[in-house]
């Protein structure tokens, strides 16, 4: 009884995160395509994105905060707050950069017109995390 409860707990977890992903990806295809130009592209470039996204926000909710905010360890807290968003601004600049050579064949101006901003970039995967 107890393994069916178990089992059940972690197929349920399984699917509401699946199911938190995929609408990211869509919001993030949907961003991504704001003047209507390719969802292939769009979408294969958010797909490129969302590693960085879920890194980032499992480590924030999973590590970050109960482990230091929660615990009111804030030096700590900020500290590697900081390393974390440091990690991942790189990450989301290796995602451009991979999206840009493996999607558009080295293309910039076929790459949809977000994607071409660091900085909205960042606030989109900021702004899920």
């Amino acid at each position: 009884m107890i393994a069916g409860n178990l089992i059940h707990f972690l197929w349920r977890k399984l699917l509401l995160h699946s199911l938190f992903w995929f609408l990211v990806l869509g919001f993030f295809s949907y961003f991504l395509d704001t003047a209507g130009e390719n969802l292939l592209y769009s979408g294969t470039f958010a797909i490129f994105l969302l590693p960085v996204t879920m890194g980032t926000t499992y480590t924030t909710i999973y590590y970050l905060l109960p482990g230091f905010l929660l615990k009111k360890k804030y030096l700590l807290f900020s500290l590697y707050g900081f390393y974390t968003l440091v990690l991942s601004a790189f990450a989301i600049v290796l995602s451009i950069f991979y999206g840009l050579v493996f999607i558009l064949n080295m293309d910039y101006h076929g790459m949809p017109a977000a994607g071409r901003s660091l900085w909205s970039m960042m606030v989109l995967v900021y702004l899920v995390v």
